[in-house]
């Protein structure tokens, strides 16, 4: 059996912080496959070669080469691909919430609620090829809306998202949902703060700082360990989600712990069917001219974080191709996985490991995993 590419241990300590190590045997120079390959050979790959967030992968390829100067033309494209990086993100964060949370109550999976969320990944797959096919009835836009309120909020989102915290409390208590189920679990056990840590979020990075830093990346050391400022930041949806008044008000209360974590997902999932009913080309991130002839980078906010895409084109071929993933940031030896498990309540190895699946499944590393501990 082949291991996991994420290694998790835990070992405690008698004292003050447990020691958290993270080894990731992830092929973070996949990229480089598509070097010395034309633009079109190379969008044509990235959704195989990406397989998790494909979409996001293909929008963040596609507005790189095109910045590089490639000949690959965006127009009519914006807007297909912001529609479906939002619903690949639904997707991603439904799979946690319908699949993940379920198992970690040791409770099983509503089979209904799976198969709408089958039809929604079958589209995905497919990339929505098909003309006039994004917006047909019956469009996954209007199946996530319906799932949203029958499958996981129990009221519309929008209604939901504009609860207080003590609000979300009552509704964990009203509804019968695995994210209702999780959000009382979390209440009833006193673990609104487990894990919890001060965030230090990536900051706004332009594109020419972040082309500066992969440019001078021969080894892909950046890709592998990536710091900023000399730290491992976060890049989540709590990230994204910060300002969210809920979410601020579980911040400023509980920290940066698995319940405030397990809101901002929800809340981010809650916001997605208004964000694609305004989907523009405007929403699209403007192509920079600061960088480097025949060199563009793109960054796309995929349903884990931050991911961006650099191509270096010559003569129409790929010279230089780099991809910085989020999980990189998030499962970096110091980053933000390794500073939660190391918050944890060592003295008990079965609460620890309860504890940890929480947080691993919250920040979600996108890969497999194995843990101890010992």
């Amino acid at each position: 059996m082949t291991a996991p590419p994420l290694s998790i241990a835990i070992h405690p300590a008698r004292q003050g912080a447990a020691r958290v190590s993270i080894r990731s045997t992830r092929p973070v120079k996949a990229a480089r496959v598509l070097e010395n390959r034309s633009p079109e050979e190379a969008l044509g790959m990235l959704p195989r070669l990406y397989s998790v967030c494909a979409m996001a992968q293909l929008d963040a390829g596609r507005q790189a080469l095109a910045a590089a100067g490639s000949g690959i033309d965006l127009l009519g494209e914006e807007d297909r691909d912001r529609e479906r990086v939002l619903l690949e993100t639904a997707r991603e964060h439904l799979w946690r919430i319908l699949i993940d949370w379920p198992a970690l109550l040791e409770s099983e999976a509503d089979p209904a609620q799976v198969m709408s969320l089958g039809k929604l990944n079958q589209w995905l797959r497919s990339r929505g090829e098909a003309p006039g096919a994004d917006r047909a009835a019956g469009t996954p836009a209007l199946q996530l809306s319906e799932l949203l309120l029958t499958g996981v909020f129990g009221r519309e989102p929008l209604d939901w998202l504009s609860m207080d915290c003590e609000a979300v409390q009552d509704w964990s208590r009203e509804v019968d949902t695995p994210a209702a189920n999780l959000v009382a679990f979390l209440i009833d056990q006193r673990w609104e703060d487990t894990g919890a840590i001060e965030p230090r979020f990536l900051p706004n990075v332009t594109n020419a700082e972040f082309n500066d830093r992969l440019a001078e990346d021969e080894y892909d050391q950046f890709v592998t360990f990536p710091e900023w400022e000399d730290e491992a930041r976060e890049t989540t949806p709590l990230l994204r989600q910060q300002n969210v008044p809920m979410v601020r008000q579980l911040l400023d209360r509980w920290g940066g712990g698995g319940l405030t974590r397990v809101v901002a997902l929800l809340a981010e999932l809650a916001g997605i069917p208004e964000q694609l009913t305004v989907v523009s080309s405007e929403s699209a991130q403007p192509h920079q001219t600061s960088l480097p002839e025949n060199t563009g980078l793109s960054q796309v906010n995929a349903a884990r974080g931050r991911l961006v895409h650099r191509a270096v084109v010559d003569q129409h071929r790929i010279r230089r191709y780099q991809v910085l993933a989020p999980t990189e940031w998030n499962c970096h030896p110091r980053g933000v996985l390794a500073k939660s498990l190391s918050a944890l309540d060592s003295r008990n190895p079965s609460t620890v490991r309860k504890q940890a699946a929480l947080l691993i499944t919250a920040i979600d590393p996108c890969v497999g995993y194995s843990l101890e501990v010992h």
